[in-house]
């Protein structure tokens, strides 16, 4: 099976062939994970997660929420104003419950936080 310059395998030579003159792949830096020095800051996914959401072409508010493995509560959201909010710490569900409930309906409609997926794998959970 032909290799390219890199030693990766591939179907046929043109293929290897392909791969070589195909230009590198733009790097990005890695994401720290903590900025600063505190957990959930600048550095954090969160934090870089809403930053994108803030860049997104529907615009709308957006919430990233984690619950690390000791428990804590953490939450950063951006709203229509593209400005990155938190870290916020909750010391249970039900503090994140009404944090969300403000965030997502600024006008205090009834209705309470909207509906929330638990994805298990990471602990992450995202207003829907």
């Amino acid at each position: 099976m032909p290799t390219d310059k890199s030693g990766k395998y591939h179907m046929n030579t043109q293929r290897a062939n392909a791969a070589d003159r195909a230009p590198a792949p733009a790097k990005e830096a890695p994401m720290k994970e903590s900025g600063g020095g505190e957990p959930g800051g600048e550095g954090h996914i969160g934090h870089h997660l809403m930053q994108q959401a803030a860049d997104h072409p529907s615009g709308g508010k957006h919430m990233h929420v984690h619950q690390g493995d000791d428990g804590a509560i953490t939450s950063h959201h951006v709203g229509h104003d593209g400005e990155v909010q938190g870290p916020h710490s909750h010391e249970n569900m039900e503090a994140l419950k009404q944090h969300m409930s403000q965030f997502f309906d600024e006008e205090g409609h009834e209705g309470g936080a909207p509906e929330m997926a638990m994805h298990h794998g990471g602990g992450s959970l995202h207003g829907m």
